[in-house]
């Protein structure tokens, strides 16, 4: 209906113009004055305030403003406004699928502000205005010692927190497709520090033995695999990328709890299959581009044998997830995390006896004090705050006071 709608008013107001060009009489001026308007007003008509996510950004969409923040005055809402009604304004989906189709399909562009087409068919989110990606990509984005030390700052305040409350805490980076396969890129990655690097070489030893890292891991083990461990198409590791990333996950857990006799899958069945989706085709406006590797793995005794779900709700989990073990002597979890533990969970819900997976994409918002009320309330074992990469950089702008 919204796609007619908008079709209709599109033609409508083009053969007004077309009137108003060739006559301008008065009436076609009224009437071209009037669809001008109404064609303005439609997308503040429909706009979109119920949809969490946008599929064909791939991202998490702004949410409604408001007047107060932590119980102050919310001076940032004229800007926080603007970005809420650019991001849900009616019909902008099919104003950014026709804008990528004319670039890709027509224009035969190599990337856009979001979507960089690279070798061998592989897609990489480049995101020049968000995350800034293609920065990052070209070791552009580094921190200066102000916002290292604030990094620092945060990541100890969690880390004391969780001390003090009798929990402990674990610091995951989800590394960037490029960090893993930037060999695949149009153009050579430059040498020297990543702002991840830089992250870590600056930890003082306690913060580093909280954090886990997987990506020179990940990126040995793609030496001897013959299957990509990213989707080629996808901004995301795919099962076989995140088991290597769940077993740096799994040692630094074990470390933290010496005397709980975690069980430990050694054998998994891998099922192969091609498609030629992915979330960067979904960007591009496109229904098919080159191909994706899907590996999917199970351990050979199904991990229904290992978890339950108690909780699963909107798309990929996004509104929460919550799985319970059957061994209920494993201790109990909260995980904040992103797209990235999507592929994770599977892993990581068969070390706990409960473990309630809570959505928090963008760093800034994550650890208020509704979320440190609610760990309390829930009494988990460990925190583990899983962060990617590419949002490293808004660590100083959270807060956890």
């Amino acid at each position: 209906m919204k796609t007619f709608l908008l079709i209709f008013m599109i033609s409508y107001t083009a053969i007004i113009a077309l009137l108003f060009i060739k006559f301008r009489t008065k009436i076609v001026t009224y009437a071209f004055i009037a669809s001008f308007l109404l064609v303005i007003l439609l997308p503040l008509v429909f706009l979109d305030s119920k949809s969490v996510t946008s599929s064909i950004e791939n991202r998490r969409l702004a949410e409604k403003p408001k007047l107060t923040h932590n119980g102050a005055v919310n001076f940032g809402l004229p800007g926080e406004v603007d970005v809420y009604i650019n991001d849900r304004f009616g019909f902008r989906k099919y104003f950014a699928l026709m804008n990528y189709r004319i670039n890709y399909k027509i224009l035969k562009k190599k990337q856009d502000s979001r979507v960089l087409i690279g070798k061998d068919g592989w897609l990489y989110y480049i995101d020049k205005y968000g995350e800034n990606l293609l920065a990052d990509f070209q070791k552009k984005n580094l921190l200066d010692d102000a916002d290292l030390a604030k990094v620092m700052e945060q990541l100890e305040k969690r880390v004391q927190w969780c001390s003090d409350n009798g929990m402990q805490f674990i610091f995951f980076i989800a590394p960037n497709k490029h960090s893993v396969y930037p060999e695949h890129y149009s153009f050579d990655r430059p040498e020297g520090l990543t702002r991840a690097d830089q992250i870590l070489n600056n930890m003082p030893q306690s913060l580093f033995d909280r954090t886990v890292f997987p990506r020179d891991y990940i990126i040995s083990q793609k030496e001897t695999n013959i299957l990509p461990l990213y989707f080629e198409t996808d901004t995301h590791w795919n099962l076989l990328g995140a088991l290597y990333a769940y077993e740096q996950l799994f040692d630094k857990i074990r470390s933290c709890f010496p005397g709980v006799d975690f069980p430990v899958i050694n054998n998994y069945s891998r099922t192969v299959t091609y498609d030629t989706s992915g979330d960067l085709v979904s960007i591009m406006g496109l229904e098919s581009y080159s191909q994706r590797t899907n590996v999917e793995i199970e351990p050979e005794d199904s991990w229904e044998s290992y978890y339950s779900y108690k909780k699963y709700e909107g798309e990929n989990g996004v509104n929460g997830i919550v799985t319970e073990s059957n061994n209920r002597d494993l201790p109990k979890a909260i995980i904040f995390r992103d797209s990235f533990f999507y592929s994770l969970q599977p892993y990581t819900s068969s070390l706990f006896s409960h473990v309630e997976y809570i959505w928090r994409q963008n760093t800034r918002d994550q650890f208020e004090q509704n979320d440190k009320d609610y760990i309390l309330e829930n009494k988990p074992d460990i925190v583990i705050w899983e962060v990617a990469e590419r949002f490293l950089g808004n660590i100083p702008e959270s807060n956890w006071d």
